[in-house]
């Protein structure tokens, strides 16, 4: 079978993945910069209402191969995918040679009325399920179902929601029980946050306490004296750990409740505070506890997405 490919940032794959179908961007208004000219002549004889919408691919393999060095970013790795070349949504656009790749690339565009759910995007796109992505290890998957796109490291991990000045603020946690030297059980509470556009709680003791407070009632059998707590923020091109260390305030108790027995401490009435500095985590350590939630690959970053030249000269 033949194919058309595309490569995008891990990141852009991800920020659409609620859409199930590949969609092509509705474009506007020329910038000056790689305008196509066959959009710019359609932008000009637009009938109210209408938008044009385009995408790119590239013919081959060898048209891959021969511009994937420019797409080194630390930041976001790009993933090649791969559509087959009579797929039935290209029946839908016009192609012609992208000016700026000519034998390499090929523009699909289209003049069509809006879809009122995704007015920014074509009606008409390729479903997830007809794409294929290339993992580093040379298989190629489905993209509705490739873990390379989804971030399968917080399967199974309880998601706590925060407030936010801006809404949801989402952290992971897991727990898990540690030796330590004297023989001793410890519970470890690792608090995960992927860096984006919510509140981070790295350095923020009020969120790192809400966070505490919402767990407390999950150790009460284990005792809070006998709870390490860690927290993390994943960037893209870092993992910063810190051990923190929580305050608890018993509630305040009338004395009529005391006289009267009717007063049951529960820990979820504790008030929760941290106390700084935080305990900043070094390597090894931070590689022995990830490695202990079983999360030990989130720590190479980028690197779990790079295509050795080997894997990519192999597909020729």
């Amino acid at each position: 079978m033949q194919y058309l490919y595309r490569f995008d940032t891990l990141q852009r794959l991800r920020d659409q993945s609620g859409d199930p179908v590949f969609r092509a961007k509705r474009v506007t208004q020329g910038h000056g910069a790689f305008d196509h000219h066959q959009v710019l002549k359609e932008l000009e004889t637009l009938q109210d209402g209408q938008g044009v919408y385009r995408f790119c691919f590239w013919r081959d393999w060898k048209s891959v191969l021969k511009h994937m060095h420019a797409t080194c970013d630390a930041e976001s790795p790009w993933i090649i995918q791969r559509i087959p070349v009579n797929h039935p949504a290209f029946a839908h656009f016009q192609q012609d040679d992208d000016e700026y790749l000519v034998g390499d690339a090929w523009i699909y565009w289209q003049v069509c009325d809006p879809d009122l759910k995704t007015p920014n995007w074509s009606p008409t796109g390729i479903p997830h399920d007809d794409i294929e992505v290339l993992t580093p290890q040379g298989l190629w998957e489905r993209l509705s179902i490739s873990n390379w796109v989804r971030d399968s490291s917080f399967d199974a991990w309880r998601c706590l929601s925060l407030r936010g000045v801006n809404g949801h603020t989402p952290v992971f946690t897991r727990s898990l029980t540690r030796r330590t030297d004297s023989g001793d059980n410890q519970t470890w509470v690792l608090l995960r946050q992927k860096n984006g556009p919510w509140k981070v709680i790295w350095n923020n003791p009020e969120s790192i306490a809400e966070a505490v407070w919402l767990l407390l009632s999950d150790f009460r059998a284990v005792g809070l004296k006998n709870v390490r707590w860690v927290v993390s923020l994943e960037c893209d091109d870092r993992v910063l750990s810190a051990e923190v260390f929580p305050s608890f305030t018993p509630p305040t108790t009338t004395g009529l409740q005391r006289l009267l027995g009717i007063y049951q401490e529960r820990l979820e009435d504790c008030g929760v505070t941290i106390d700084k500095p935080f305990a900043h985590l070094d390597q090894d350590a931070q590689r022995q506890l990830y490695r202990d939630f079983g999360i030990g690959a989130v720590l190479l970053l980028n690197r779990n997405y790079s295509y050795s030249r080997g894997l990519l000269e192999s597909f020729v």
